[in-house]
């Protein structure tokens, strides 16, 4: 239930676990994500292990090739 002396917005910066307990909150919850601006996400949790798109594969196994390259 929302306070209504809250402000209509509430912004959010995550670590870690904390941008994958966002993540999984505004997923099951959609309605929320309309009142965290801005959401900012640092060093999210990601495995991508299934990940569809080619694109994204090509991209999450090249990443730590570009960086040991430099």
């Amino acid at each position: 239930m929302m306070i209504s002396s809250l402000p209509a917005e509430l912004g959010y910066v995550g670590h870690s676990l904390g941008t994958s307990a966002m993540f999984q909150m505004l997923s099951a919850r959609p309605q929320y994500s309309a009142l965290v601006r801005p959401y900012i996400a640092l060093a999210p949790v990601a495995h991508v292990a299934n990940i569809r798109a080619l694109l994204l594969q090509v991209a999450a196994h090249t990443t730590p090739l570009i960086d040991t390259l430099g």
